[in-house]
């Protein structure tokens, strides 16, 4: 009996639930014809170049023992599941970190072959939700090309997503539309990184498949879908998955930058008065008066729309010694933040995106040069970009490792975690779980960076 596939993490329907754990798609697989779903996909797929490209998807079979968070001290029972994954550059292959989480053992197969082979993880970026397999031996890799890489789609471009979904053993094709390109929370990490939104149908085991576009280049890997509709499905870009490859270039991944602070937003005209700057509505007629849209970018870049109050500072950032709760956030290496924490979105016409789009695009370490206005003075501070990892209290991923845990005269003490509470509470831990703890999870930020929330 073939082990059933990986489920596509499933984006919650509670608003609450940032970071929820996988749970089963409720959309049904669609009829698969020779390996080519029926969805009507528009883009001719014959020719050497598709061949080539199908070749390059291949069917990961993972077995899993997950640590026990309730008694740190054992595994789980294992269980087993299906994925997706593509070849990439470097003779390696990429897909979800969720797919290969927790694995004890991981096995490829070719779409040409039955032949299952050996696999391990090489690098992982939880935070990503992406993760690189190394197999070993000139068997597997004998005519399997690398994927190219494409652009970041634009609004209606149409996307195939090719991987292996429950329904069947061979390789499904569908295809759909990009309806949205935003900041998207992962399901997996609870961290929001550039997404696209399609319309192409992805089941379990999609889960790190690739998507194209209609020439044969990727635009992103599968990795989650909605609870609550069908034919909603996300997918990680390009451009995400250009800056994990990146990070592993010189070493194990550092991860994701965060900015080193929160914010608020700063649209009350009371609020900006008292930090001496001009209401949102006075920028809005300024631009409508404005004689071209350029003018009216300008004018709202002049003093108009701009500003985000700093929230907050914790003190294992390394924003801490330039930054300053209270201090008006303007800029971002010259690109200017609108009250609503929006910047404008790069080669996207007049579209806006939030400013974490900016910081994360960089490397951990990376300079950051920060526009403020303290006390009404104009001040540019600059920092090392920090992990997005280093500054909450409760970690929303795992690190792969055994959970921590302190056994005192029988009581058991461990640390806090979104695991814990995921498997004490369920996927929807933050509705469930006691509002201290969650509370806790949302916003508890570490003053030392050793840090931690213990709990018995």
């Amino acid at each position: 009996m073939a082990p059933p596939p990986r489920t596509p993490l499933v984006v919650p329907t509670d608003t609450d639930a940032t970071a929820a754990t996988a749970a089963k798609a409720k959309a049904k697989a669609a009829p698969s014809v020779d390996g080519i779903a029926e969805t009507g996909v528009a883009t001719n797929l014959d020719g050497d170049m598709w061949e080539s490209v199908r070749a390059s998807v291949v069917k990961v079979y993972v077995s899993n023992k997950p640590w026990s968070q309730r008694q740190p001290w054992q595994r789980l029972a294992a269980i087993s599941g299906t994925g997706s994954a593509f070849v990439v550059a470097g003779r390696r292959l990429l897909t979800n970190a969720h797919v290969v989480d927790d694995e004890v053992a991981i096995f490829v197969r070719r779409r040409d072959s039955d032949v299952q082979h050996p696999a391990k993880v090489l690098d992982v970026s939880a935070e990503a939700d992406l993760a690189l397999l190394a197999v070993d031996g000139d068997a597997f890799w004998s005519g399997l090309t690398p994927t190219t890489p494409g652009p970041l789609p634009a609004l209606q471009d149409r996307v195939i997503a090719m991987g292996y979904p429950t329904g069947g053993d061979s390789m499904s094709i569908t295809s759909g539309v990009v309806s949205r390109v935003e900041m998207t929370r992962s399901v997996f990490s609870g961290i929001a990184l550039l997404g696209l939104q399609v319309d192409a149908a992805i089941n379990s085991g999609n889960s790190g498949g690739p998507a194209f576009n209609a020439a044969a280049e990727v635009v992103g890997v599968a990795h989650q879908t909605r609870s609550d509709a069908q034919n909603i499905g996300y997918i990680i870009p390009w451009g995400v998955i250009e800056h994990f490859l990146a990070d592993v270039a010189d070493g194990p991944s550092t991860g994701i930058c965060g900015a080193g602070f929160t914010v608020q937003p700063l649209d009350n005209p009371h609020l900006r008065a008292y930090k001496r700057l001009p209401s949102p509505s006075a920028a809005a007629s300024a631009a409508t008066t404005a004689a071209s849209a350029a003018a009216a970018a300008a004018a709202a870049a002049d003093g108009g729309d701009v500003g985000v109050l700093i929230r907050s500072v914790p003190p294992v950032s390394p924003a801490a010694d330039v930054v300053r709760p209270g201090d008006v956030l303007t800029a971002l290496d010259g690109v200017p933040v609108t009250s609503a924490a929006t910047v404008a979105f790069p080669g996207r016409g007049s579209a806006r995106i939030g400013f974490n789009y900016l910081v994360s695009r960089k490397q951990v370490g990376d300079p950051l040069r920060v526009s403020l206005l303290r006390d009404g003075v104009p001040v540019e501070v600059t920092y090392p970009l920090p992990s997005v990892r280093r500054t909450p209290m409760v970690p929303a991923t795992g690190n792969r490792t055994r959970p921590e845990y302190l056994i005192v005269g029988g009581f058991v003490f461990l640390p806090l975690t979104a695991a814990y509470l995921r498997a004490r509470y369920g996927h929807r831990w933050h509705s469930a779980a006691p509002s201290s703890l969650v509370g806790l999870a949302h916003s508890a930020e570490k003053a030392a960076a050793d840090d931690q929330i213990v709990i018995l």
